[in-house]
């Protein structure tokens, strides 16, 4: 039964720096995108959350880094979403005998 309980904290607390992470890294994108940006990538996120937060890194990490000057508009945002997208999508393929 401890041990158990241990495990549920445990997980309560992962839970909750998982969720801290993500505040950090919205409230980061909120500064960086443009109003138009900021709803098609929380469209993003709705479709696929994963593509969204690899995305949000990426563009954190070039803001820190300098690299970003301004806000980031839709078609920018679009832009890397689909790369994103594109580097994380498997390719199938289905051969019939």
């Amino acid at each position: 039964l401890a041990e158990m309980q241990r495990s549920q904290h445990e997980t309560g607390a992962r839970e909750q720096a998982v969720a801290r992470a993500k505040a950090e890294i919205e409230a980061a994108m909120k500064n960086l995108l443009t109003p138009d940006a900021w709803d098609q990538w929380n469209n993003a996120k709705i479709a696929n959350e994963q593509n969204a937060f690899i995305a949000a890194s990426e563009l954190i990490r070039l803001a820190q880094r300098g690299q970003i000057k301004g806000k980031i508009t839709r078609e920018q945002i679009r832009g890397v979403l689909a790369a994103i997208a594109r580097q994380t999508t498997r390719e199938f393929k289905i051969k019939r005998k």
